[in-house]
């Protein structure tokens, strides 16, 4: 997925928010959304998806909505691609480390 599209995302989900703010029909579709966005993009073993998943409730909406405003600043600023590319870098580091010493 482009970063653009990431944030495109986010942003509709966002908009999600503020509707089931109007619409309390739209809840369910804003967490469910939001949840799934949150696990793809990051994980579930982040604070955010833990937060989201424990605390946002039909009352705490304006609450889901700033964790996801608290995620798309960390696509926008890079941090999310920055983490990522530690992470691939790190995966790929110790297969040449492996590949080193099974040659030997």
């Amino acid at each position: 997925m482009k970063f653009q599209d990431t944030l495109k995302r986010v942003d509709e989900i966002i908009g999600v928010g503020n509707a089931a703010l109007n619409h309390g029909d739209r809840f369910r579709e804003f967490r469910s959304a939001a949840l799934s966005f949150i696990e793809r993009t990051f994980s579930r073993k982040i604070s955010h998806y833990e937060d989201f998943q424990f605390r946002i409730t039909d009352d705490y909406v304006e609450d889901g909505i700033a964790i996801l405003n608290a995620c798309r600043s960390e696509i926008k600023e890079g941090w999310l691609f920055f983490t990522k590319g530690l992470v691939s870098t790190e995966v790929f580091s110790d297969f040449v480390e492996m590949a080193e010493h099974l040659l030997k």
